[in-house]
């Protein structure tokens, strides 16, 4: 058992160690003219702030909170990622989430995004598949409590300005 801990801490050592790149200087941003609000750039203080993190290193945040969400429940947190939007034809309920890759893109974790209440779809939300930086306040995703579980989603989300 020992043998298999020290294996793996090596493994994740390894792992997170050399993966990750910088991001480039003059890596394009959002394109321009985007219908999407964006605020200030910082609107709130945050508890978390991710977007400093490699990909490997936000993989592996993102993962711990999914793991011990207990431990970051109504901290607010700023992060980067993909966001994805899905309108119910049947009800028109509008379903959002943020999704961040590993440094590889072979693996990801994510949040469902809660909108507010005035926010009209499609006008106030960023393009389906875009990257955007989101701030928030982390909640027990209430659908999944009554069978026992606990996930996380964001709550309150501001899109900010990059």
């Amino acid at each position: 058992m020992r043998l298999l801990f020290a294996l793996l801490c090596l493994l994740l050592c390894l792992v997170s160690g050399g993966c990750g790149q910088p991001p480039a200087a003059d890596a394009p941003g959002p394109e321009a003219g985007t219908a999407h609000p964006a605020g200030p750039t910082s609107p709130t203080a945050v508890d978390l702030d991710l977007t400093a993190l490699s990909g490997t290193m936000l993989y592996a945040e993102v993962y711990n909170m999914q793991m011990a969400p207990e431990q970051y429940l109504r901290k607010t947190i700023r992060l980067r990622g993909v966001f994805s939007a899905y309108q119910n034809p049947t009800t028109d309920q509008v379903h959002c989430s943020l999704v961040v890759s590993d440094a590889a893109a072979c693996c990801a974790q994510g949040f469902t995004l809660l909108m507010p209440d005035q926010a009209a779809y499609p006008q106030d939300y960023p393009p389906s598949q875009s990257q955007v930086t989101v701030e928030g306040t982390l909640q027990p995703d209430r659908s999944m409590l009554e069978q026992g579980f606990l996930f996380l989603c964001i709550e309150d989300v501001v899109f900010l300005a990059d």
